[in-house]
């Protein structure tokens, strides 16, 4: 009995292990924070995300793929009103649960809600000393990011992947309301990851 229930927890692990891939992941963030505001032309600005990914195979073309990352978002802008530079840093730990389509045999959809926690909020307003802002702003916040990407299966990159991936707050960032101003994130991500 003790070799039959060892033979079968070595095959459940044996198949979870061939199941189960994992790896760093990294990037680059276009970042735009819209105001309700009218007063405040934002722009899109470049920012970063590094962490790491645990991908789970529920069939052949099928996945749940759980993501950790730290992410540099926000956004710069003019005031329209007096012409002001108003640059936004939002740092966040991000966790995306994502599922996965393979759609051929490399290129894959993606889609899922995506949880954020807000590490910290900084505004450099017309270049004055850069304030922190955290009080200001909700401590988390839901998204839903979709996008696609690509798995290179060739010997000399396999376990490279490339993603695009777009997300979008669903209600604003910030808890109070100043100067009217609601504020939202979208951020259009270009990622890199390797898989083990």
């Amino acid at each position: 009995m003790k070799l039959v229930t060892t033979a079968l927890l070595l095959t459940f692990a044996m198949t979870l292990d061939a199941q189960v891939t994992y790896g760093p992941k990294l990037g680059l963030n276009l970042a735009k924070a819209t105001m309700t505001n009218k007063d405040f032309d934002s722009k899109i600005t470049p920012k970063f995300f590094v962490g790491g990914f645990v991908n789970y195979a529920l069939s052949e073309k099928m996945s749940l793929q759980g993501e950790l990352l730290y992410s540099r978002e926000g956004g710069n802008g003019k005031r329209i009103s007096n012409d002001a530079d108003d640059k936004l840093f939002y740092d966040y730990l991000q966790l995306p649960v994502l599922f996965r389509y393979a759609v051929t045999g490399n290129l894959f959809a993606e889609a899922g809600p995506q949880f954020g926690y807000l590490l910290s909020a900084k505004e450099d307003y017309n270049d004055n000393p850069t304030v922190d802002i955290k009080e200001y702003y909700k401590k988390t916040e839901v998204r839903l990011p979709f996008g696609v990407g690509y798995k290179f299966t060739e010997s000399s990159v396999k376990g490279l992947q490339l993603n695009l991936r777009y997300s979008f707050s669903f209600s604003e960032i910030n808890k109070v309301e100043v100067g009217g101003e609601k504020i939202k994130l979208s951020v259009l991500s270009l990622g890199a990851a390797y898989s083990f």
